[in-house]
């Protein structure tokens, strides 16, 4: 029986994936290492970066002679489902929230998203965002809707992009 094998063009669903997030050991209560949260009823991540270009140019002439690299900002969006808790809960509590005590997501510090992907075929990658934070929120409850989501928008300091792990499986 042959074996159909074609490395390099591995594919992933959104079904493929596990979202991390990790929350530094200086931050949780009484933690020796950093403390891990899987994000569980994530169901959209979006990336996007941008860097500034600016044009050189020089008297008399009508084009530019090259562009500048400028500032990067590295920013996105999340989408939740909601169920029956809020989707950071657990880390609001690691970090010191009671019933009276109320913490809000954009107080909630950096946090570090990895993205695992596994496939059926055996075959995984990753890539991670550094420095999340949290900037805005929001949520809509409708008739028109079966579910209820959150949205937040964040921006962060570094992003590794996706990549093959390497293994006896990964290309």
């Amino acid at each position: 029986m042959a074996v159909l094998s074609i490395n390099g063009y591995d594919s992933y669903s959104g079904c493929d994936i596990v979202v991390t997030a990790s929350l530094p050991k200086s931050l949780a209560d009484d933690a020796s290492d950093d403390i891990y949260f899987t994000l569980g009823s994530l169901q959209t991540l979006s990336i996007s970066t941008h860097q500034d270009k600016r044009p050189v140019r020089s008297l008399g002439v009508i084009n530019a002679k090259d562009y500048v690299m400028g500032p990067r900002t590295i920013a996105g969006s999340m989408v939740f489902a909601v169920f029956n808790k809020h989707f950071a809960t657990e880390i609001m509590e690691d970090l010191g929230a009671t019933e009276t005590e109320v913490i809000l997501p954009d107080e909630i510090p950096a946090l570090d998203i990895t993205v695992n992907f596994a496939n059926e075929y055996g075959r995984m990658s990753r890539m991670a965002i550094y420095g999340v934070k949290l900037i805005n929120e929001g949520q809509v409850m409708s008739i028109n809707d079966l579910y209820t989501e959150n949205t937040y928008q964040f921006v962060a300091l570094g992003l590794e992009p996706l990549s093959a792990e390497v293994d006896g499986n990964s290309q």
